[in-house]
C-alpha cells in the first residue's frame, strides 16, 4: 500500500485512514500502513 500513499501524496492528497473489504493477515499489510487506521469487513485466515 505504500506505493498508493506515494501516488496520492504526489497529487496533493493526504491519506488519513484506510478501508478494504477483505484482509489477509498473513500478508502483513496492516503493518505497512504507517500507523493509519484500517477498517475491514472480513478477515480471512
Amino acid at each position: 500500500m505504500n506505493i498508493f500513499f506515494t501516488v496520492l501524496e504526489r497529487v496533493g492528497a493526504e491519506v488519513i485512514e484506510c478501508a478494504c473489504v477483505i484482509e489477509l493477515p498473513e500478508l502483513k499489510g496492516r503493518e505497512r500502513l504507517e500507523g493509519k487506521p484500517l477498517y475491514v469487513l472480513v478477515e480471512y485466515r
